[in-house]
């Protein structure tokens, strides 16, 4: 677990001004026309604006499209998480720490990945994890920063 979180959010589930860890990701809005390659090229700061301009306009949507805490899970994920919405897991995890280990446990028995973390199978665990898209990226960083705790 602290791995994961480790490579998700620098293992930091909230910013030095008490706020959650978010990261937004554009291409998850609806009618996005960023893809996520593209989605990879925008900074903190511009991630952060677009966030704002994306909860203005829908906030649902907005919380939906964007990772959370210390295991960085994302809104749409909520139920698989053990929350009834997004807005209900930002809420539990903005007010208490215990929640972010609560919504990966739940995440990662619904996902069925407690074999893969016990086994230490990176790759098996970042597909499901963090996508299709960058396995062979996240299952380094993953068995790097375990190394590293191990150690």
């Amino acid at each position: 677990m602290r791995a994961v979180w480790q490579v998700e959010c620098g293992g930091r589930p909230f910013q030095s001004d008490g706020s959650l860890t978010r990261r937004f990701e554009p291409h998850h809005m609806p009618g996005a026309t960023i893809g996520w390659r593209d989605s990879l090229k925008i900074g903190t700061a511009e991630r952060e604006q677009l966030f704002l301009e994306a909860y203005d306009a829908d906030p649902d949507a907005a919380l939906r499209a964007t990772s959370w805490g210390g295991p960085q899970i994302m809104g749409f994920n909520a139920a698989a998480a053990g929350f009834s919405d997004a807005a209900g897991m930002v809420a539990a995890m903005s007010d208490r720490e215990i929640a972010h280990l609560d919504a990966f446990l739940a995440f990662v028995v619904s996902k069925r990945l407690v074999a893969a973390l016990r086994a230490r199978d990176w790759r098996a665990f970042a597909k499901v994890y963090n996508g299709s898209g960058q396995v062979a990226f996240y299952a380094v960083r993953m068995q790097n920063a375990y190394r590293g705790f191990v150690a």
